[in-house]
């Protein structure tokens, strides 16, 4: 036989022994879990302090079996964005501040897409609590300062100044905005509410360059 012909036959197997190596990489990175979908199934646990995280897995998208909380949204452009990430709430876990009583960043692999922004949560059991609720769990007035919108105007709050009052989470600007906020917190929660529903039906023009 002639050499071209060996050298064809070397070229083949060694061709072939690369195919068969790369194969257990390319499972593995088919495997890797997406976004989770708004309308994703969820599992019915909102006790989410006794889930525990999965590792190395996300949540897979059931478009077509609507979550219990879906149907719950608010506009996009009043959702508190973290302008270098396009993370809601800067990335922070907005279950945790009930589970944990503290704020706690997200990971990667457990993300949501509700209300056409991305949130994130440190585990499997919090993203499903959300899920199924995010009526009870996200923030209120979209994450902005609750304090400064009583007073009709829309300010960024920081996930880092919280706190959560009557099964509700709010967020503010600073520390000394929650502290004036926590004097009358029913009262300031009645005029944000009002300045809220307002922007939600365009009654006033949105302020978003505050």
């Amino acid at each position: 036989m002639s050499r071209s012909f060996f050298r064809f036959l070397f070229a083949a197997l060694w061709l072939a022994a690369l195919t068969l190596a790369a194969e257990p990489c390319m499972a593995q990175d088919a495997a890797e879990p997406g976004v989770a979908q708004e309308g994703a199934t969820g599992t019915g646990n909102a006790a989410a302090e006794n889930a525990a995280p999965a590792d190395g897995q996300g949540t897979s998208e059931t478009p077509d079996t609507p979550a219990a909380g879906s149907g719950y949204t608010i506009p996009q452009r009043y959702v508190q964005v973290d302008a270098a990430t396009g993370l809601a709430i800067g990335g922070y876990d907005p279950v945790a501040y009930f589970v944990d009583h503290r704020p706690r960043l997200g990971l990667p692999r457990f993300e949501f897409v509700w209300s056409q922004t991305i949130w994130r949560f440190v585990n499997e059991g919090n993203l499903a609590a959300f899920r199924e609720a995010p009526e009870i769990y996200a923030p209120q007035f979209g994450g902005h300062d609750a304090r400064a919108l009583a007073d009709d105007q829309l300010t960024p709050g920081d996930p880092k100044v919280w706190a959560v009052y009557g099964e509700r989470l709010y967020l503010f600007y600073s520390p000394a905005r929650r502290f004036s906020w926590l004097v009358a917190p029913d009262a300031y929660i009645r005029n944000a509410e009002q300045s809220w529903d307002k922007r939600l039906h365009f009654t006033i023009a949105p302020d978003l360059s505050r």
